[in-house]
């Protein structure tokens, strides 16, 4: 059983989003119909770390110290949550790791999307998951760039730096494949993985069929804003929509293991504003930072009004259930056995023999950043002894010192 505890040594920020929530959310909410399970997440953000979802207890390992916090609503939107979910998520990811170079690659749709995206979120980005992940299958089995079967994971966004709607995938791509009970590495892998313009060329063409796919299967929504009346208009708007710039772009391959568990932490656990990005509140106005792409990534403001940047938030909610975060070919759920050949196949390249001093300090990092220091003896470790969740209570195997502590709290 883990605990809902919210990342131990992350940086407060401070301002945060459910501050917004609690000043501005009701003024928002008398003149805006919002679905459920929004008003769902903004009270979980509301709520979060105030005790509405329970308590845990925490005894230290070294002096016995008792800690009681507040837990967390562990909500995937939310931006206090997202430390510990996305430490345990890396260390889930150092097992898989291969001895081999990775690449990130990202899928980009056009902005002419956009507003589609807002009526169809579930069946347009299943669809951007569908067409990227097909296409880099494809250059994968085509023989001519490597010939064997990929293993890699996604990662949705939907947003751009200013809060507007921006759908894109990131990939994180093992330089080689599966053939047969061989590893095969890429046939370019000190300069790149798959040529990004071909790349561009198959998803456009893949995305295309699966939204016309859509249309005419009456599965997509087609908001008034776009003014296409009938199939003649559906038609000319793919027309246009084919002419525009369709991204696909990939970084050179990563130097080690390490940096790209660095480098996925970074990405995964994401949500649309973090925190840290909120600069101020202050008469109705937010204050948020951003980074400008177009002028060499400088870090800028942006003032918005309390109701925009409720607005801009909320596009970003997902539909329930949808799965962000997604796996394929040999590293998919049902291939463990795929991979373990692949890890056979691996496992005497030189640059994997590492000493018991590195395989110790890898072992070491994949806890760094996850553990609670006792504030009191400054040595032992604070681990969780009970959690009396909203939902559920745990208990853990405790001394009797313990048992008392928490009698007294009238919690035992």
């Amino acid at each position: 059983m883990k605990s809902d505890q919210a990342h131990p040594l992350k940086k407060q920020a401070k301002y945060t989003l459910s501050n917004i929530f609690k000043l501005y959310i009701d003024d928002y909410l008398k003149k805006h119909n919002i679905p459920y399970h929004y008003q769902k997440i903004i009270n979980d953000i509301i709520n979060c770390g105030t005790g509405f979802f329970g308590f845990s207890y925490y005894q230290c390992d070294a002096c016995g110290t008792i800690e009681v916090s507040n837990n967390t609503c562990n909500n995937r939107h939310c931006p206090s949550c997202q430390g510990a979910i996305q430490h345990q998520w890396v260390q889930t990811q150092i097992e898989n790791m291969l001895p081999v170079p990775y690449y990130h690659v990202v899928f980009t749709i056009p902005a002419l999307l956009n507003d589609l995206c807002r009526y169809n979120e579930r069946e347009l980005y299943n669809l951007l998951f569908k067409a990227s992940a097909e296409t880099l299958k494809a250059f994968g089995q085509n023989e001519k760039w490597l010939g064997a079967e990929l293993g890699f994971f996604g990662i949705l966004h939907t947003w751009g730096q200013k809060g507007w709607i921006h759908p894109h995938v990131h990939y994180i791509v093992p330089g080689g494949g599966l053939d047969g009970e061989d590893w095969k590495d890429v046939k370019y892998k000190a300069k790149f993985l798959f040529p990004v313009r071909a790349l561009s060329i198959v998803f456009r063409g893949k995305f295309i069929e699966g939204l016309k796919e859509l249309y005419y299967n009456s599965k997509l929504i087609i908001p008034e804003t776009m003014d296409i009346p009938n199939n003649q208009e559906f038609e000319k708007f793919i027309d246009v929509l084919v002419a525009r710039n369709w991204i696909a772009y990939s970084k050179a391959p990563f130097k080690t293991p390490e940096a790209v568990i660095k480098y996925i932490g970074y990405y995964t656990h994401r949500v649309a504003i973090s925190n840290n990005r909120i600069k101020e509140i202050e008469n109705d106005k937010i204050t948020i930072s951003y980074k400008d792409y177009k002028d060499n990534n400088t870090e800028k403001e942006l003032t918005l009004s309390a109701n925009d940047f409720i607005s801009r938030f909320l596009l970003h909610i997902l539909p329930p259930n949808f799965h962000k975060i997604r796996y394929y070919g040999i590293l998919a759920n049902g291939n463990k056995d795929k991979l373990e050949k692949a890890r056979a196949s691996l496992k005497d390249r030189d640059d994997h023999n590492e000493s018991d001093e590195q395989a110790s300090k890898k072992e070491e990092a994949k806890y760094e950043g996850n553990v609670k220091r006792c504030a009191i003896c400054m040595t032992g470790i604070m681990v969780w002894i009970a959690i009396y969740h909203r939902y559920f209570t745990a208990i853990r195997s405790i001394d009797n010192h313990c048992r008392r502590t928490l009698k007294e709290r009238k919690h035992y």
